[in-house]
């Protein structure tokens, strides 16, 4: 049995003012041979965290880079520090757009931006020995969170102190918490045994993950006491959210790997996922889609040995792949039915109920599906000075799913819909060399290229455009959109 305990700690202060990084790490780890064929693996992880006043970077904002990027070089940073506060103690203005592009001297002291994190990692390991060549192993995994952020805009920034009805210092105070749990188990029956000129590798294992997130987020505008940034200061309470997101994916497995001769090899998988954002509540479908079957086959060819009076010929594989797989990327948890929430507006002296769904639910829903075939040659010659690798591949892609627009007069602005197939070959190649070699000194080269043409083969009924992702919508302005056109390449 062996034992490791560790021990780190991280304090940085930032190039920019006010701004401050702590981590603190605490590592257990613990490796034991219980019995002559049961092993135990434990490691354990407890992170904390302290960001304060992280700069803005690589986004539009008020932040010190930002400004300071735009800012006209003819303007001194001195006059900028001793010009930052006006007459009424608001922000001195120094362009058109001071709510965006401000002066980072105001900010000092004013504005502030904290996050707090603990996170909790830990991983159990039980494999038992029944021969030389039979196994069976658990493993669970957990991954435990919890953030807190804290944030202001202060007073000034653009607008004047007061609010219009002169009742409150403007500004914004938000607080967000978070707490996160995923949960990743599986065991695994597996063999590795040699029969004659054979070598087999198989197993088959089960598998379940789970997510579990809830978030809180509150935020308040004007503050009755300058200054005070609180929730209880606030006067006017505009947000206050819980939301939950819990996914789980079930799964079963097997592969087996077998090679002959160490030249001619095998590898055969099989897998089902049952997805818990595709299984509404059997009173709406009794049935659901909610599963997805998918497998893989792949063969390789060591031409190279049989091959030895080719002295300039290293090693030499031919292979070639089939694979399919499954997914539900873009289905959030509990939409495929209808949820329900409190209007802010009240009927007379009553509280009127709500559909809180923008998208219309679609408990038919099922998951989208991949498909890809691959051959390709790989060469390593003259002593591995000089290597190529060169693939061809064909990925078809079918039932992606995507949002469709609905008539505002349904009451809902869209639905998730199994719509897509789309299409993409290409051909990739890479080659890599050594022109240089010597005792103490060596020059590599490598270079890659590849040609692909994506294609949209289908879309709904009649249909021949979808946009993807508008980019705008998402605050990337400079990014374009995503459109699918099809029978375009």
């Amino acid at each position: 049995t062996s034992y490791r305990a560790s021990f780190s700690n991280l304090d940085a202060k930032g190039i920019s003012p006010d701004n401050s990084y702590h981590k603190k790490i605490f590592n257990l780890g613990l490796n034991s041979n219980v019995t002559d064929k049961l092993t135990l693996q434990t490691n354990i992880n407890y992170t904390h965290e302290e960001n304060n006043n992280p700069p803005l970077v690589g986004t539009q904002g008020i932040g010190f880079s930002s400004f300071l990027h735009r800012i006209p070089l003819t303007i001194a940073i001195p006059t900028l520090k001793e010009h930052a506060v006006g007459p009424d103690g608001s922000l001195l203005s120094t362009n058109p757009f001071n709510a965006l592009l401000t002066n980072p001297y105001y900010l000092i002291g004013r504005m502030f931006n904290y996050t707090k994190r603990d996170r909790f990692l830990g991983t159990v390991s039980l494999r038992y020995e029944f021969t030389k060549w039979l196994y069976l192993q658990g493993r669970v995994n957990a991954d435990f969170g919890y953030n807190n952020n804290e944030a202001n805009y202060p007073h000034g920034v653009g607008v004047p102190l007061r609010n219009s009805t002169n009742t409150g210092w403007v500004g914004s105070y938000n607080v967000g918490t978070s707490f996160g749990r995923q949960l990743n188990m599986d065991f695994l029956l597996g063999t590795a045994n040699k029969i004659g000129d054979f070598t087999v590798n198989a197993s088959v294992g089960g598998n379940r993950f789970t997510v579990n997130n809830n978030n809180t987020f509150q935020s308040v505008t004007d503050f009755v006491v300058k200054d005070i940034y609180s929730l209880g200061n606030g006067l006017t309470k505009n947000q206050n959210n819980f939301s939950i997101y819990r996914t789980q994916v079930n799964s079963l497995y097997a592969f087996a790997d077998l090679s002959y001769k160490d030249f001619l090899y095998l590898n055969v998988t099989d897998r089902i996922d049952y997805f818990s954002v595709l299984t509404p509540p059997s009173s709406i479908v009794a049935n659901p889609k909610n599963s997805f079957n998918y497998y893989s086959v792949g063969v390789s060819f060591i031409f190279s040995e049989f091959l030895p009076s080719i002295s300039w010929l290293d090693y030499g594989k031919l292979r070639g792949t089939y694979a399919t797989s499954g997914n539900a990327n873009g289905v959030s948890p509990f939409s495929s039915q209808l949820t329900y929430a409190i209007g802010s507006q009240l009927f007379g002296t009553y509280p009127i109920g709500t559909i809180a769904n923008g998208s219309n639910p679609n408990p038919n829903l099922g998951p989208a599906g991949v498909s890809e075939m691959e051959i390709g040659v790989e060469l390593k010659t003259f002593n591995g000075r000089l290597n190529f690798d060169v693939a061809a591949y064909d990925k078809r892609t079918s039932d992606q799913i995507l949002p469709v627009d609905l008539s505002p007069s349904s009451g809902y602005g869209s639905t998730n819909v199994n719509i897509a197939k789309l299409k993409n070959s290409g051909l990739e190649v890479m080659i890599d060399g050594t022109p240089v070699e010597e005792s103490n000194f060596s020059w590599t080269i490598s270079v890659n290229a590849g040609y692909n043409t994506s294609k949209v083969l289908a879309l709904n009924p009649g249909q021949t455009r979808q946009v993807v992702v508008y980019f705008n919508g998402t605050g990337n302005e400079f990014l374009g959109s995503l459109v699918y056109d099809v029978g375009k390449e």
